[in-house]
């Protein structure tokens, strides 16, 4: 006597949405530019044009950060959140060095 095992394959797939980001932030005051990451996977690349700071980021269009130049920033500080961020230092442009010495970067 034969019996037939008719087995029966169910897929599921289960989408989840892309996890959301933050967007990056910054502002200049004084002499410092400040930039904040506010989510894990959130990135920034901080650049020149001409004599201008370059930032751009997670939802950052290119800006200056109201009107960061390497002649009026002393330091930049980076903060962000917890999980893996990304901060870059982008030197194509030109170093950053200006009217007030080097510039130093604080990244945590």
């Amino acid at each position: 006597m034969f019996v037939a095992l008719g087995l029966v394959l169910t897929w599921r797939v289960v989408l989840t949405p892309r996890a959301a980001f933050a967007e990056a932030s910054c502002n200049f005051a004084g002499t410092t530019l400040t930039i904040n990451l506010s989510q894990s996977g959130d990135f920034v690349t901080i650049g020149r044009s001409g004599a201008s700071f370059n930032v751009t980021g997670t939802g950052l269009p290119p800006t200056d950060c109201g009107g960061a130049t390497v002649d009026n920033v002393k330091t930049v500080s980076v903060t962000g959140a917890g999980g893996p961020q990304t901060a870059t230092i982008d030197l194509s442009d030109g170093t950053f060095t200006g009217a007030l010495g080097e510039i130093r970067f604080n990244v945590d």
